[in-house]
């Protein structure tokens, strides 16, 4: 055990050396999409993001712990996080080796195995991500399985593996193929519903109770479902070579370890598991690239690297299994029970702040602004202060201005201003009969609002908040103010809407709006 713990240190620390990117990262000014809203998460992991990834809180609520939630170490605490998860996964796939029947020296290349992988490349090479934590979670369920714990851990894991990702949920099934020669049908099956319940429960939980107004990405239909799956195979064998031999050397030696009564065994109980990982992101509805599923490709690790070992000749010795009692064995039933509640409750400990749909586009300096910018906004009105929103005073462009100005976008602006609004560095112009700006609050309560717009005489139209009426503007006004009653808010990201009934949009120029508590 020691010796494979120094393994996976120093090759873990190589592969981050080998594969450390040049380029300085900062809190405004990240590699991809995901780590954006990864990142965002970690700063207020309470508060919803962006679906899918949203649902993902585990890892960004462990990474805003180890920063003692200041957002300025979030960075440093996701590089940390991520290197603990992975050492732990390589100590976990080692003790899981070992359960099934491998030698030490076995166990231990295969520990080392997945160290060097590609995938695990991947995920050191962009360290803001979740795959790491969730891969350890992967292989502690599959060694609780292997070692025949009980329903308390089962439960526990599987709770906490989808509040890690959604698709921890394809894995549950892996307790039936591999138990029920041990321990019968009825009791693998028992334990496999219990485990699945779990994660079902904190599932639907995360979506229709978190974030009940948000629509999940789900596949349209079926063909479609299976027509982007073919997209992503093609993509992904056309694009990744690297990872298609790797693939291909897993099948080989998948076909040697079959050549034992061992290896067939391996395969017959956790095959499933490898199946299930590896289909997972070319069926997902959410569009991935190449190198998105190069890297998705590490929860398939836990089972193909064993796979790969037992196929060594000599790998199976007798009496080589380690002597590691059931995992229920090892930790007390009532910390099972209460970590397995605590998993199952975590979802009621979110803040249910109602988010605005930030599904489309994937804009990830807009996620980063929008999420801080909202709740800083917010609590400065439940502070009693008065918030200016000035166009002029605010202009961001992605990839010409500093990114640390982020805190200068127009996150505010959200339909009916043009083309990705919150870029431009002009005047800001209706470009449709409706536009909405977003008003964040944390407390309903009567709010006024100034609205200055630059207009023709003959342009009129209304005011609404969430679709209720507030009022009427015309365009001769120099500036208005309105009250927007409490019982039309709530706690979120608010949509204050200009309809236009007279005169052409966009001859309309918003020119500030200030949001402030009303006075009773």
């Amino acid at each position: 055990m020691a010796l494979a713990a120094l393994a996976a240190a120093a090759l873990l620390g190589f592969q981050a050396w080998r594969g450390r990117d040049p380029r300085v990262y900062t809190r405004f000014d990240l590699p991809a999409f995901d780590a954006y809203a990864y990142v965002a998460m970690a700063e207020e992991p309470r508060f919803f993001t962006v679906a899918p990834w949203g649902y993902r809180v585990l890892a960004p609520a462990m990474v805003h712990a180890a920063a003692g939630g200041e957002p300025t170490r979030v960075l440093r605490a996701f590089r940390a996080v991520n290197l603990c998860a992975l050492f732990g996964a390589a100590l976990l796939l080692w003790l899981f080796q070992r359960r099934l029947g491998l030698a030490p020296w076995a166990a231990l290349g295969g520990a080392a195995l997945f160290i060097v992988s590609p995938p695990v490349a991947e995920l050191l090479r962009n360290p803001f991500l979740t795959d790491a934590v969730v891969v350890a979670l992967e292989t502690a369920f599959l060694l609780a399985v292997e070692t025949g714990g009980g329903v308390p851990v089962l439960v526990f894991l599987a709770a906490a593996g989808a509040l890690a990702k959604e698709s921890f949920l394809l894995l549950v099934p892996v307790v039936y193929f591999a138990r029920r020669t041990r321990d019968g049908d009825a009791r693998a099956l028992g334990k496999t519903a219990a485990a699945a319940l779990a994660a079902a429960a904190v599932t639907v939980l995360l979506r229709w109770w978190w974030t009940p107004h948000l629509d999940t990405p789900l596949p349209a239909a079926a063909l479609d479902t299976l027509l982007g799956a073919g997209a992503n195979v093609r993509a992904f064998l056309g694009r990744q070579p690297r990872a298609v031999l790797f693939l291909l050397a897993m099948a080989a030696a998948a076909l040697l370890a079959a050549r034992r009564a061992q290896g067939r065994s391996l395969l017959a109980g956790y095959g499933y598991a490898a199946l299930a990982a590896l289909a997972a992101p070319f069926f997902n509805p959410v569009v991935f690239s190449a190198g998105d599923v190069h890297r998705l490709l590490v929860h398939a690790l836990p089972v193909l690297v064993p796979v790969a070992a037992a196929a060594l000749p000599g790998a199976w010795r007798a009496g080589a299994v380690a002597a590691t009692a059931p995992v229920s064995g090892r930790i007390p039933r009532a910390l099972a029970v209460a970590g397995a509640a605590g998993a199952l409750a975590f979802p009621f400990t979110l803040d249910r702040y109602r988010r605005a749909d930030l599904q489309g586009p994937r804009d990830g300096p807009l996620v980063l602004a929008f999420c801080r910018d909202t709740l800083r906004t917010a609590r400065r009105l439940q502070r009693g202060e008065a918030v200016t929103f000035d166009p002029a005073a605010r202009s961001f462009e992605w990839g010409v201005t500093d990114p640390g100005r982020l805190h200068r976008m127009r996150w505010f602006l959200r339909e009916g201003w043009g083309e990705r609004p919150h870029y431009g560095t002009g005047e800001v112009r209706m470009s449709a009969p409706r536009a909405d700006v977003a008003v964040p609050i944390l407390l309903a309560r009567d709010l006024d609002l100034s609205l200055r717009l630059s207009a023709p005489e003959e342009a009129a139209g209304r005011l609404l908040v969430n679709g209720h009426l507030a009022g009427h503007w015309r365009g001769a006004a120099a500036g208005e103010t309105f009250r927007l009653p409490a019982a039309a808010l709530y706690r979120g990201d608010n949509v204050v809407r200009l309809e236009v009934g007279a005169g052409d949009p966009k001859h309309i120029r918003l020119e500030r709006f200030t949001v402030l508590a009303a006075v009773p």
